[in-house]
């Protein structure tokens, strides 16, 4: 090969080779990086043991992740509060919240994706004597006489939302004495169960999905068991949402999400959590709820 030749190709390949490699970069996202929040909050959120990973609300993100490649996705076990403050910080986005007036402040709301049946008041079978003069004809517990008696103690996790009617209720006692609010790391509800093993808290208030949860906290051997209550006044269900930050990106994002949920509402992949629920009539349920709240038609209570 002649000399001259030889030059050329020394100065022309290492250009040739980096344009090709310039080329052949995957480009970021046009829209930058989502990270999505997670609680351990079985069956919603599944983050330990074999199961880690297939909670209801994780498939559905997972399906609706699929159609954004828009987004780098990642995700980050995180709790309410620490949701809450870094949510005004960084691009985080989170499935599976309800909305109320002050996460309003903060947050935009997709439509309604999913639902869940109301929280109730779970105390342990040796305290229920004395709760039972607050229950109705039909066994539900008045809430509002039952936390304006002061008699019992009643422990919440920070930054919990029980829905609109439970919210503003509690709202009036958080400083309470007989009220103690525990800001926990990423657990959603750990140590009240202990707390009342303890003699510390008489009560509190859960989703059905937490019972697992609480059990795990009694333990087998405690002598004691737990007893769940229905709260009067609460709706058939509660809606639940997916939530960006109040801002331009959070804005594009929801309007995505938005559109994505009008296209899939019923398809099958995006509602396998439903479709595989084991209890036929459980199952229904949640298909019939489901149908209510489809975009463009009106929910009812």
């Amino acid at each position: 090969m002649p000399t001259k030749l030889r030059l050329k190709l020394a100065v022309l390949l290492p250009g040739l080779l980096c344009a090709s490699l310039l080329q052949a970069a995957p480009k970021p996202p046009a829209e930058g990086t989502a990270t999505w929040c997670s609680f351990d909050l079985p069956p919603m959120y599944i983050v330990t043991g074999p199961e880690a990973g297939k909670g209801s609300v994780q498939e559905h993100v997972r399906f609706l992740q699929s159609k954004l490649p828009q987004y780098e996705h990642k995700t980050q076990l995180s709790s309410i509060p620490r949701l809450i403050k870094d949510m005004r910080e960084q691009q985080l986005v989170c499935a599976g919240m309800q909305r109320n007036e002050e996460r309003e402040q903060s947050m935009l709301f997709s439509l309604p994706f999913y639902t869940t049946h109301p929280p109730a008041l779970i105390t342990l079978r040796s305290r229920l004597a004395r709760i039972k003069p607050y229950l109705n004809a039909q066994g539900e517990v008045q809430l509002a006489e039952l936390i304006n008696n002061g008699e019992l103690n009643l422990g919440l996790t920070a930054g919990r939302s029980y829905g609109a009617t439970l919210d503003t209720e509690l709202a009036r006692h958080l400083n309470d004495p007989h009220v103690q609010v525990r800001t926990v790391a990423e657990r959603l509800s750990e140590g009240l169960v202990s707390m009342m093993k303890l003699g510390r808290l008489d009560y509190t208030i859960a989703y059905e999905s937490e019972r697992r949860l609480f059990l795990e906290q009694l333990g087998s051997h405690s002598g004691d068991e737990l007893v769940q209550l229905p709260i009067a006044g609460l709706p058939r269900r509660i809606p639940i949402y997916i939530v960006a930050p109040k801002t331009e990106w959070g804005q594009r994002f929801i309007q995505h999400i938005n559109a994505l949920l009008v296209r899939y509402w019923d398809d099958p992949q995006f509602r396998g959590p439903v479709l595989r629920i084991k209890d036929e009539a459980q199952r229904q349920r949640m298909l019939n709820d489901l149908r209510e709240l489809r975009p463009g038609k009106r929910a009812q209570p």
